[in-house]
């Protein structure tokens, strides 16, 4: 029956309990987000909100090419119950800190290249945000672990907690003391100690976690799985943060800082399909054939809800950016419908990759990234010079497009379930929401 396969295991009630914890949780993240967001661009204008872009690109594109995958086997491996959660915190900073020494080593020396990007914020940026890297790295991994356990209200507390923390570290550091981009990545920094120090105790508590001595055979099963997903990982992070790489080499942190705001926000609108991901992703990863019909259920559900939320999106955009941002900002207002139209395929198809990666197919969503970040770099390398921004975000829905359709494609072999019945919508998709409301409701009413 549709309604019981949403919630899952162990029943339907406690499936939605999980959902509406996550559905919840992110909801607080998206508007204590967007008012992080929003502090940034009022306080630091475009040119600032561009230099900052430029320092968390950088991180990020260290982060990806050197992390090789590790965060996302340890999680799988910890919802899948192969790693004990003492074994997932040990090989989480153990990795960590073989990945970060790497990175931040590869980052000295790129600072010393004349790259494009490097010139649209100051040395001593870029260098505080490579100090912020390493615990960036593993406090980002670490609290995606009460989730992946399924503690999902321990997760919300997590998850919500962190960016609280930064937006009222984002407001003293950069309102209150007008400290500018430093003040912006030394929020980031300290929020990312918190995490380091909060949610190993966390752990401890719930699950009296103990160090335990690493083996090679483990190191190994863990890098091999990241190996097969780091294809992935690193066309994923091209779609934006390369794609601002490429945006550097045309334009100045102005324009960067434009583009950077029309990512984040058609962004937010994946917290749907994040929500269902982190609830049935511990349920797809310990069932034998991993519940494809929950996945498809999901990805419907998704369709749905986003479509409504980017329509609002496109409808409103100037007096969302004009309210949020300021009017410095409303010439990213384009960039963000552009962009739009291809978040929409994006959210629906992005519930499937907890399935490929669950059934052991990493590779497949990789390989599905892989050809949306061909797209983008290369609709952006020939456009970019010709029309300026609005090829970037040209390249970025028409790479969402090209990868969504891929995934799509990869369910389907692997789950045998033709597409005509993964888009079978039914009225039993929304059961669960409709008795969870009716439980809700006062007797009588």
């Amino acid at each position: 029956m549709m309604a019981g396969v949403y919630m899952g295991s162990p029943s339907q009630s406690t499936g939605f309990r999980d959902f509406s914890i996550t559905l919840g949780a992110q909801a607080a993240s998206l508007a204590l987000g967007l008012a992080t967001q929003s502090a940034l661009a009022w306080w630091l204008g475009t040119a600032g909100r561009g230099s900052y872009a430029a320092c968390v690109v950088f991180i990020s594109v260290l982060n990806v090419l050197f992390v090789v995958g590790f965060d996302v086997a340890i999680e799988v491996f910890v919802a899948s119950r192969r790693f004990s959660v003492s074994e997932g915190v040990t090989y989480t900073f153990l990795c960590g800190a073989i990945s970060s020494l790497v990175a931040v080593a590869a980052g000295l020396l790129a600072l010393q290249w004349p790259f494009a990007i490097l010139d649209k914020a100051t040395p001593g940026q870029f260098l505080m945000a490579l100090a912020w890297m390493p615990m960036g790295i593993v406090a980002t991994i670490l609290s995606r672990f009460p989730m992946a356990l399924g503690k999902f209200a321990l997760g919300a507390v997590v998850q919500v907690g962190q960016i609280a923390l930064q937006l009222a570290l984002t407001l003293v550091l950069v309102l209150g003391l007008h400290t500018g981009v430093e003040g912006a990545i030394g929020a980031g920094v300290i929020t990312s100690v918190a995490v380091l120090v909060v949610v190993p105790l966390l752990l401890r508590r719930e699950d009296d976690w103990r160090w335990v001595r690493p083996t090679l055979a483990r190191l190994h099963e863990t890098w091999s799985f990241g190996a097969r997903y780091y294809i992935g990982k690193v066309s994923n992070l091209a779609t934006i943060e390369f794609g601002t790489v490429v945006v550097a080499m045309f334009v100045g942190k102005e324009e960067i800082g434009l583009f950077a705001v029309a990512a984040a926000v058609t962004a937010r609108a994946e917290f749907i399909p994040n929500v269902l991901g982190t609830v049935i992703l511990p349920r797809v990863a310990s069932a034998e054939e991993g519940r494809p019909e929950l996945v498809a259920q999901c990805a419907r559900l998704t369709a749905v809800t986003c479509g409504m939320v980017l329509g609002v999106l496109v409808l409103f955009t100037e007096l969302f950016v004009k309210l949020l941002f300021s009017p410095a900002f409303l010439p990213a207002v384009p960039l963000i419908r552009i962009i739009a139209a291809g978040t929409l395929l994006r959210c629906a198809a992005k519930v499937v990759v907890p399935y490929l990666i669950s059934r052991n197919r990493p590779g497949l969503a990789s390989a599905a990234v892989f050809a949306g970040m061909i797209v983008n770099v290369g609709v952006m390398l020939a456009l970019l010079g010709r029309i300026g921004l609005p090829a970037a975000a040209l390249g970025v829905t028409l790479s969402h497009v090209v990868s969504s359709v891929i995934l799509l494609g990869a369910f389907r072999a692997v789950s045998r379930m033709p597409l005509r019945r993964f888009w079978a919508f039914s009225r039993r998709d929304w059961d669960p929401l409709i008795q969870a409301f009716g439980r809700f409701r006062a007797p009588g009413i």
